[in-house]
C-alpha cells in the first residue's frame, strides 16, 4: 500500500520540477520565435525555401545546461534532505557524475532538437506553399499563415521537451544523489496519475531495494521513471510524469 508520506514526497518534487519546466518553456519559446521571425523574413525576401535550412540556434547548447544545472541543483538537494541531511552541491561527489551526465545530454539534444526543428519548419512551410498555389495567395498571405502554424507548433513542441528533459535531468539527480548518501535505500515508483499510462498505472506503489531495477508490463526495465539505459522506448520515457521516492532501508 502506498504511503501518505510517499505521496507528499512525491508531489513536492513535482510542485519542483514544474516551476523549472515553467521557466524554461518561456524562455525557449520566446528564443525559438525569434529564431522563426528572422528565418521567415529571409524567406518572404528571397521566396527560397531552402533558407529556412539555415535557421541559427546558437542559445540550445546553454539553454540546455541551464536547466540541466538547475534542475539538479534543486532536485538533488530536496532527495537528500529526505534522509534528513543537508546537502552543499559543491562538496557533493555525486555531482560531478552529474556534470558528466549533463555535458553528454547537452550534446545529444541539441542535435536532436534543432534537426527535428529545422524539419517541421520545413514541412509546415511546403504545405503553406502549396495550399498557396491553391488559393492564388501571394507570399505576404503565406509567411503570414505559416507564422501562425509555427508558432502553434512551437508551443506544444517546446513544452513537450522541456516537460521530458527536466523530468530526465531530475530522475538523474536524484539516482546520483541518493547514491552517494552511502545508506542501504529502497525506492518507490510514485504514478502522477496526469493522463498517466496505463504501464505507469501499474508501477505506482512498487517498492524495490536501491540496485533493483523496476520491470513494466512490456518487459522494459529502468532504474526509475523516464530511464532509458536498459533499452526503454520513447512510448515508455515521453511526457512521463512519474516519481520515484528515496527511503532509508529499515533494519528489521
Amino acid at each position: 500500500m502506498m504511503k501518505k508520506s510517499d505521496i507528499r514526497k512525491a508531489k513536492e518534487m513535482l510542485a519542483v520540477t514544474n516551476n523549472i519546466q515553467r521557466v524554461y518553456v518561456r524562455k525557449l519559446v520566446r528564443m525559438r520565435k525569434n529564431a522563426l521571425n528572422k528565418a521567415l523574413k529571409m524567406y518572404e525576401q528571397t521566396q527560397n525555401i531552402d533558407m529556412l535550412s539555415f535557421i541559427d540556434e546558437p542559445y540550445l547548447p546553454t539553454f540546455f545546461r541551464q536547466m540541466y544545472t538547475v534542475t539538479a541543483n534543486k532536485v538533488g538537494v530536496l532527495t537528500v534532505s529526505h534522509f534528513g541531511l543537508k546537502s552543499d552541491i559543491k562538496k557533493q561527489g555525486w555531482y560531478k557524475a552529474m556534470e558528466s551526465w549533463i555535458e553528454q545530454n547537452t550534446g545529444e539534444k541539441v542535435t536532436t532538437v534543432h534537426d527535428t526543428f529545422i524539419k517541421d519548419i520545413k514541412e509546415i512551410m511546403k504545405e503553406q506553399v502549396a495550399i498557396a498555389q491553391e488559393t492564388n495567395a501571394g507570399i505576404t498571405e503565406i509567411v503570414k499563415a505559416a507564422r501562425k502554424q509555427m508558432y502553434n507548433s512551437v508551443d506544444w513542441k517546446v513544452r513537450r521537451i522541456v516537460n521530458t528533459e527536466v523530468l530526465s535531468a531530475s530522475s538523474v539527480a536524484q539516482n546520483e544523489s541518493v547514491k552517494d548518501v552511502g545508506l542501504p535505500y529502497t525506492k518507490t515508483w510514485v504514478a502522477a496519475m496526469i493522463n498517466t499510462r496505463h504501464s505507469h498505472k501499474v508501477m505506482h506503489g512498487t517498492t524495490l531495494e536501491n540496485t533493483q531495477l523496476f520491470l513494466l508490463p512490456d518487459g522494459s526495465k529502468m532504474g526509475f521513471p523516464r530511464d532509458s539505459k536498459y533499452g526503454a522506448s520513447a512510448s515508455e520515457i515521453i511526457n512521463c510524469q512519474c516519481m520515484v521516492v528515496y527511503g532509508a532501508k529499515r533494519s528489521y
